[in-house]
């Protein structure tokens, strides 16, 4: 979903204080990223396709070191519960007191994964199309200032990306991706930023009942497919 990169070119971004900055083929960005090491944050990412109607993902994601958790919001379900803590990875259902291990799942990929997408090495390990940055000034998002980045992919351009990095954080809170080809475009915002993390939110709950992530899934696909729960677990 974010920007990739080409490797053709090393030229340097150049404002011009006249005018606008120009639009120019890079290898390497003109911003650094990086995720923070202790904050929480409510993250919507809504897709949007001619002719199809919007769709809303909403999760709410908390780190401290290495400590993750994210909490996904689905219209049609309750809430589910990614946890990742010292003593591994596991998989919550709060409406039904549910957990199930993933320490032993080979099939889903960790949290940490997650990082990558902050990292400015991303954009730069990326074989596809050559890829144009425009450095656009500043903006407030959410209350926070952040830096304007307009990206574009190929020439003629296949996509367009437009992206604020959090001047204080050093992390995108916001890109808005529109592909010509597919006819979509995604938005992607953080809202809700703070950087105090309260410890119980990576507490292991001890009062849930520990069940296979196979029986986890089937009910949690059972759940959406109906839109009900059954209270007793079962």
């Amino acid at each position: 979903m974010l920007i990739t990169s080409c490797r053709h070119s090393r030229e340097s971004v150049k404002e011009n204080p006249s005018s606008a900055p120009e639009l120019i083929a890079s290898a390497v960005p003109p911003f650094s990223t990086r995720e923070p090491e202790r904050y929480r944050a409510v993250r919507t990412i809504t897709s949007s396709q001619e002719g199809l109607a919007d769709t809303v993902a909403r999760s709410r994601i908390a780190r401290d070191g290495v400590l993750r958790r994210e909490e996904y919001e689905p219209d049609s379900a309750d809430s589910v519960v990614y946890l990742e803590i010292s003593s591994g990875r596991y998989l919550l259902h709060p409406a039904s007191k549910l957990l199930a291990d993933l320490n032993e799942s080979t099939d889903l990929p960790s949290l940490t994964d997650e990082v990558t997408e902050f990292s400015s090495e991303f954009f730069q390990n990326q074989q596809s199309f050559e890829t144009f940055y425009q450095r656009l000034g500043t903006d407030i998002i959410g209350g926070r200032s952040a830096t304007k980045y307009r990206i574009v992919m190929g020439d003629p351009a296949q996509a367009e990306t437009l992206m604020w990095i959090d001047e204080a954080l050093k992390m995108p809170i916001r890109w808005e991706t529109t592909s010509k080809e597919r006819r979509t475009k995604t938005i992607m915002e953080l809202s809700d930023i703070t950087l105090a993390v309260e410890a119980q939110t990576f507490t292991l709950p001890s009062d849930y009942r520990r069940v296979d992530l196979s029986d986890l899934r089937t009910r949690l696909k059972t759940e959406i497919s109906t839109g009900k729960l059954d209270p007793s677990g079962n």
